[in-house]
């Protein structure tokens, strides 16, 4: 008796329903990005900076931070 791997009807009514449902999900995702993309001028921030001091700074060095170093290599124990 030979073993085929061809398309059961199954296989099919599933992928189907993935596409419709992938599709739908791409839909509504479309639709939200144009609902609720921000229209007109942006929210006046004036309120959440007040009592800031702005300066004008060059960086002119920069060096990475060290990490703690331990004392010991081995790791702690779990406590039970």
């Amino acid at each position: 008796m030979a073993h085929r791997h061809g398309n059961r009807p199954e296989a099919e009514h599933v992928r189907r329903g993935l596409n419709w449902f992938v599709g739908a999900v791409a839909l509504v995702t479309v639709l939200g990005v144009v609902v609720l993309w921000p229209r007109g001028e942006g929210p006046d921030l004036g309120a959440s900076t007040q009592g800031l001091v702005y300066v004008d700074a060059t960086v002119t060095r920069s060096t990475p931070p060290t990490a703690p170093t331990s004392t010991s290599n081995s790791r702690p124990s779990a406590r039970r």
